[in-house]
């Protein structure tokens, strides 16, 4: 077996920008590391700082921050579920109230990203797709920064939304025109196998009740199960 040994004075780890293509449209990628050999003229990126970079590309192209990423991406996607005759059949006996363009209660919202996030892992994306940082509460995961960024979404016209007293995020949550607009930005640049991941969070969520959610993250994340502390009489 013969192995070529790489020394310091040939290869050099530093950053830089990287030209790319975005469909037909040729993108710089900024900060990107890379390993290079000037002597050989070699260059090397890896392919998940290059997805990582893309992502945040198509954020700022979209005029989103990168956490408002996977919220407008669960808002704008279709929910396959719903166009099965026995499942709205289904749907109708639960008094569920599920619409293709909205999320509802905030408990749902933050298990919904949470999910998300658990499934891009799974394809390999946990690392280069942007995700929230979740805090273990009595009702599972909650997204730390939901709050904020669904002020900053309605603030600039991107969403509007419905919030009661008592809880940190909306009860729900719509794209505005606007919104549907830059969604449809974010949409068709994301890569398939995330499109789908996207589809079957909603689908997964359409048919549970709140309770049933709730029971599912305690069972399957006990991690993010924060336990009531027993109060004095």
């Amino acid at each position: 077996m013969v192995m070529t040994l790489m020394t310091s004075n040939e290869w050099k780890s530093e950053h830089g920008d990287v030209r790319w293509y975005l469909g037909e449209k040729e993108i710089v990628l900024k900060g990107i590391p890379i390993l290079s050999n000037k002597a050989k003229g070699v260059s090397l990126v890896s392919g998940h700082d290059i997805v990582k970079a893309k992502q945040i590309h198509i954020a700022e192209e979209a005029n989103l921050r990168p956490l408002q990423m996977p919220i407008v991406a669960l808002l704008y996607a279709d929910i396959p579920l719903l166009h099965s005759d026995k499942v709205n059949v289904v749907i109708k006996k639960a008094d569920l109230d599920v619409k293709e363009g909205e999320l509802k209660q905030s408990r749902r919202i933050h298990k919904m990203l949470f999910d998300l996030w658990q499934r891009s892992m799974q394809i390999g994306y946990g690392d280069v797709y942007p995700h929230d940082t979740f805090r273990a509460e009595v009702f599972g995961p909650v997204a730390q920064n939901l709050r904020v960024e669904l002020i900053d979404l309605e603030k600039r016209e991107l969403i509007t939304s419905v919030w009661e007293k008592g809880h940190d995020a909306p009860t729900i949550i719509k794209l505005t025109d606007k919104g549907h607009e830059l969604a449809d930005i974010l949409w068709s640049n994301m890569p398939e196998c995330m499109k789908q991941e996207v589809r079957n969070t909603k689908d997964f969520f359409v048919l549970r009740s709140i309770d049933e959610i709730v029971a599912y993250f305690h069972e399957k994340y006990p991690e993010y199960r924060k336990m009531k502390v027993p109060t004095g009489e």
